[in-house]
């Protein structure tokens, strides 16, 4: 499905909403596993200067009081969709409900900050960091669940460097010195210079269509879907890939696909895409498609019964989670199972994979990291919880994992942000330094009487008929330290 649009609203720092959590001393809520992580072989290195470290991402709020902390923040209603993106040692963290900041991955100290301008009448305000690339930030801003537009940050201050309206769907692509999102009125996919926020081209969407961005290898593709979703008997949906010209934007229609999801990934030339399944996200998958980029040409390639729940590629494999914290591994070109596994997690984000540690690491919603055996499945180990938030259980966890050299960092469901060291992941977490000062006029919004009406890699594609804000809640506490949640309710934990 189409990911959702997260607003965004303005610029300013918070250094007191930055909260800590140490979990106990003596682990009665740490590792629980079969062996210590410790005795793994440290395969990766851990980066120089890097420390375990907690924070808790910004609220997107309303006026700072004199002790840092957000009195008048908006409540989003429980709902919040907190993502990161990294380059290097750095990470730009938002979301639905927070502002986007910059994170020192090796010590959680925060750089800089952007704080929403959040209008409390509306729902859907927060930011999004849709990527970063020589050193600019590319940010999703939306004053209202109505309008957005894409906002360029320099990535070394967080200063705005230009600012453009654009279509409220996330589907801003990067590629070369270029990046491509939808128009404000949706009719066109714009190519804009990276640098200058200045027009090379635009392809116009056809009539009864809605297109959304996406870029698979290096090339800059459109995903369009027939606008008439709901106006046929049987309610099919049909879509078409068009492969776009880097110098002018030029289409070349490369396949029409009926009732698939939305692009999983590359594996080598081949797009995968999933069919639809009764207008439910969670399958059970029957089959994926394997679609060349380079001609067209596709073939289905069957599942099995067991490929139900959210489908993530990941390290040449397709993982399917479930809610109830069930794993699945499927081999992309075979369709055969490599294993199936019950953790006692629940509520799981997307995996990654660690080839050189033949390991797959997962977060849950509540900042619980797990790791199973890549080739088994079996558990090696899982950390104690980071947060009391147990997800929103409506559908994929935005509880993310990410890798800096040998070092995880995770995000939680709550924007609960932390980084530990696989073979110690309850280690006691070190106080980051203090925050930086906002940017200067980082609190005024982007303006430009001038602008022309129109957000990892590559952006996922995306249903026009999923078009719809998300809400988000700012729940974490901005006290200088928390006790240590209870213990999530059997049969799994969060």
């Amino acid at each position: 499905m189409l990911a959702a649009a997260i607003a965004v609203a303005a610029l300013a720092l918070g250094g007191g909403a930055f909260a800590l959590y140490a979990p106990d001393d003596d682990g009665g809520d740490g590792v629980r596993t079969s062996g210590r992580p410790a005795d793994a072989p440290r395969t990766l290195a851990l980066p120089s200067g890097w420390r375990p470290w907690q924070v808790s991402l910004p609220k997107a709020a309303g006026p700072a009081s004199s002790s840092g902390e957000y009195d008048d923040y908006v409540d989003f209603g429980g709902d919040v969709t907190p993502l990161c993106v990294r380059q290097g040692t750095k990470l730009y963290c938002g979301g639905s409900g927070f502002p986007t900041v910059r994170v020192d991955a090796l010590t959680g100290h925060v750089d800089w900050s952007t704080r929403a301008l959040v209008n409390s009448d509306t729902s859907g305000t927060g930011s999004a960091p849709a990527g970063v690339r020589d050193g600019l930030v590319f940010v999703h801003d939306s004053p209202s669940d109505t309008a957005s537009r894409l906002v360029v940050l320099d990535a070394d201050s967080g200063h705005k460097k230009w600012a453009r309206p654009t279509s409220t769907t996330i589907d801003t692509a990067l590629f070369d010195d270029m990046v491509l999102s939808s128009s404000a009125d949706d009719r066109s996919l714009v190519a804009r210079d990276a640098a200058t926020g200045e027009q090379r081209w635009s392809y116009r969407v056809p009539k009864g269509q809605l297109c959304t961005a996406a870029v698979y290898g290096t090339v800059p593709y459109g995903v369009c879907w027939d606008d008439t979703q709901g106006d046929t008997e049987d309610d099919t949906m049909w879509s078409t890939l068009v492969r776009l010209d880097k110098r002018d934007g030029s289409p070349t229609k490369l396949a029409r696909l009926k009732d698939t999801e939305d692009g999983l990934g590359l594996d080598g030339d081949d797009l995968l895409i999933l069919p639809t399944t009764d207008g439910a996200d969670t399958g059970p998958h029957p089959s994926v498609f394997r679609l060349d980029i380079r001609t067209g040409d596709k073939r289905r390639v069957s599942l099995p019964k067991s490929a139900v729940g959210t489908a993530t590629l990941a390290g040449g494999r397709l993982f399917f989670i479930q809610e109830s914290g069930r794993v699945t591994a499927v081999d992309v070109n075979s369709g055969r199972q490599l294993w199936s596994r019950q953790t006692t997690v629940e509520r799981l984000g997307k995996p990654i994979v660690s080839a050189a540690e033949n390991t797959v690491y997962l977060c849950s919603a509540s900042g619980r990291l797990l790791a199973l055996d890549l080739r088994t499945g079996a558990e090696l180990w899982q950390s104690a919880p980071r947060s009391e938030h147990s997800g929103s259980g409506s559908g994929p966890e935005s509880s993310q994992v990410l890798r800096v050299g040998g070092a995880i960092v995770a995000l939680a469901s709550d924007g609960t942000l932390f980084s530990v060291d696989p073979r110690h992941p309850d280690a006691k977490p070190s106080k980051p330094a203090n925050s930086a000062e906002p940017p200067p006029n980082s609190a005024k919004p982007p303006t430009n009487s001038a602008e022309p009406t129109e957000p990892a890699g590559g952006s996922a594609s995306a249903k026009p008929s999923a078009r719809t804000s998300t809400t988000a809640s700012a729940t974490a506490s901005a006290t200088a330290s928390v006790r240590p949640p209870a213990e999530p309710a059997a049969p799994g934990r969060g």
